[in-house]
Formats: C-alpha cells, sequence, structure tokens
C-alpha cells in the first residue's frame, strides 16, 4: 500500500494484486488518494472481468431462483500450496545478492530472511499476508458482493483451527450477516447470510446437487438454487441443461489488464478500479479480525460507515498497524 500511494501522488496509474492491501485503513486511504488524484486504478482480480462473473449477476439480477437469502463459498487453499497455522517460523539465514531484504519487508516489523517466507508462501504469515481469504476472497467473493449489491456487513462471526502470532490459522468458517438493501438499478433485496469456508473445510452440500457434481458457490433463493462464480458459469440445482438463463446487459471489458490500459488511454473508468477494490477487500479482512478476536466468544458488530467495530473495542487495533520506521502512507 505505501508504494501505491507514492505513485499516485505522483498521479501515476496504478494496478496492484489482490488484495490490493493489508489492513482496512490502508484499503480506504487508497480509494481516497485514487479519487483525489483522479488516476486510473486497478487490482487484479481477473474473475471480475470475466463472462461467467458477469453470468452470475446477469442471473441474480433477473430473479432466477428468486430473492437469495444466504450464500456458500470455499477454497481448499492454503492446503498444498503454503503453510499456515499453529507452527513455528523457520530460522533466518543469509540474504541473497540478489534480494534487497529491507525493501522486500517494506513496512512490516524488520524479521531476519528465509526462503520458506519470501515469495509465494509469504502470504500465510500475518506480518505480510492475509491468508488464504486475501488470496482467493477477492476471486470467489466478488460475483456474490456484485450480483446481490452487498454493503458493509452488519455482523462478523468466525471460528478457526489453531495458529499463532506469526502464521494464520489453516482453516477457519466466516457467517456474515448482510442487512436489507435498495438502489434504483436492483429494487429491494432483502438481509443474506453469507458462509465462508477454507483449508479443507467444506460447506454443506445441497440435497438436490446430482451425486458426483462438485460443490461451487451456491446461491440459496426462495424459489431454487443455483452454482457459478469464479471463473465457473452459473447452473442450476438440480441441473436443467435446456434453461439458457437471461439475455446478456452488462458490459463485457475483456481482459483484467487490457481493461486497465484502455481505461487509462480512453479516459474511462476501469471495471475494477479501488473504489470497487477496496469493498471487496475489505470484507475479506474483516474475516481477520473476527478470527483475531474469537477468543471473545462475540459476534462482532460493524458499524462500516465509520470503520469501527461496535461491541469489542480491542477489535479495533487491527484495522491498522504502526509501520516500520521510514515507512508512511
Amino acid at each position: 500500500a505505501p508504494i501505491a500511494a507514492a505513485f499516485i501522488r505522483e498521479k501515476k496509474h496504478v494496478y496492484v494484486e489482490k488484495p490490493m492491501a493489508k489492513t482496512i485503513f490502508e484499503c480506504r486511504k487508497l480509494a481516497e488518494l485514487a479519487k483525489e488524484y483522479n488516476i486510473v486504478s486497478q487490482m487484479g482480480n481477473q474473475g471480475h472481468a470475466s463472462e461467467a462473473t458477469r453470468r452470475v449477476v446477469e442471473w441474480v439480477r433477473a430473479g432466477v431462483v428468486g430473492n437469495i437469502r444466504e450464500v456458500h463459498m470455499w477454497t481448499d487453499r492454503p492446503v498444498g500450496f503454503w503453510p499456515q497455522g499453529d507452527i513455528q517460523r523457520p530460522a533466518g539465514v543469509k540474504v541473497p545478492k540478489n534480494l534487497n531484504w529491507d525493501v522486500w519487508l517494506g513496512p512490516a516489523p524488520e524479521k531476519p530472511y528465509h526462503p520458506d517466507i519470501c515469495h509465494f508462501v509469504w502470504r500465510g504469515l500475518w506480518d505480510y499476508g492475509t491468508g488464504a481469504m486475501g488470496d482467493m476472497g477477492a476471486h470467489i467473493y466478488d460475483a456474490p458482493l456484485w450480483a446481490l449489491n452487498l454493503g458493509y456487513p452488519k455482523t462478523i462471526q468466525a471460528t478457526s483451527t489453531p495458529y499463532n502470532s506469526e502464521y494464520l490459522p489453516l482453516a477457519q468458517t466466516v457467517t456474515y450477516e448482510f442487512p436489507e438493501r435498495y438502489s434504483r438499478e436492483t429494487g429491494y433485496m432483502p438481509p443474506v447470510k453469507v458462509k465462508w469456508c477454507d483449508g479443507g473445510l467444506l460447506p454443506e452440500r445441497p440435497a438436490k446437487l446430482e451425486p458426483g457434481r462438485r460443490v461451487g458457490t451456491v446461491f440459496y433463493g426462495d424459489k431454487g438454487i443455483m452454482m457459478g462464480g469464479n471463473a465457473v458459469m452459473p447452473s442450476l440445482v438440480p441441473a436443467d441443461p435446456d434453461f439458457k438463463g437471461p439475455d446478456p446487459w452488462l458490459e463485457r471489458t475483456g481482459d483484467i489488464f487490457e481493461d486497465w490500459i484502455g481505461a487509462i488511454l480512453n479516459g474511462k473508468k476501469s471495471c475494477n478500479d479501488f473504489s470497487w477494490a477496496s469493498r471487496v477487500t475489505e470484507i475479506m479482512l474483516l474475516t481477520n479480525i473476527a478470527v483475531l478476536t474469537q477468543r471473545s466468544n462475540t459476534t462482532l458488530e460493524y458499524d462500516g460507515e465509520n470503520m469501527k467495530i461496535t461491541n469489542l473495542p480491542e477489535a479495533n487495533n487491527y484495522f491498522h498497524y504502526e509501520y516500520r520506521k521510514g515507512w508512511t502512507l
């Protein structure tokens, strides 16, 4: 986030990978700066530009399965991809000559280098990453968030396997409650419950899902059930191969990187700019706050407008952290 912020202040267009930031404060600050300096921003969530995501939005908005009351999502990560859990950080070794470890650390606390921390596996450590939700949540959460016009959750509750001060838990389940919504574009939408599982934990299998058919992101409506989302075209449960769904109506943007370049060249807004990306990322990061405070046995109540947990004051300590000396946002 500090690097992106520095470029924005120089009025440079910015493309970041997901998650766009490590804390909710950083998310909001980057979105604020992108608007203030009028630059074209983009978060590299390829699924947002996909045909599958747009078809899911079109199906939900058309009421194919009625009003959605509950959504279940999951990923098997981090299992088989990077370590997480109640494990020890490896002892430090000599930094290779081709790596500036100080710059790599950025605002994170100064700690010894090890190759099992750097590169891909940093995702599983609190100092640098945001776990499986931060890695895959941007992909998986995007379609439901868009389709259902979800704003801030009203409550967040989480349980997880053991973790420690270095590593995030191996597996977790999270439940969000979103209030009713209304907009000119979508009309009225009722309250909805959203459940997330990762690390090998799975949501309930729909009773009507055919044997052998893989469970994806599941939308439970008052008129039926559908699945679809991250690069997965929507389908009914049980399947109906003759059902084609509503006519497409959303704009198709193509490749997300090309969309960003096109927005720069044509003076337009990109499809996944920081105003949208910060919304998706904030919900993902609320998961980690709920995990870190789960020992309180408190379902967190969130005042999103004021970026504040209202019923557990200590939870608000996790909205940002003190940067290492020399780094600012």
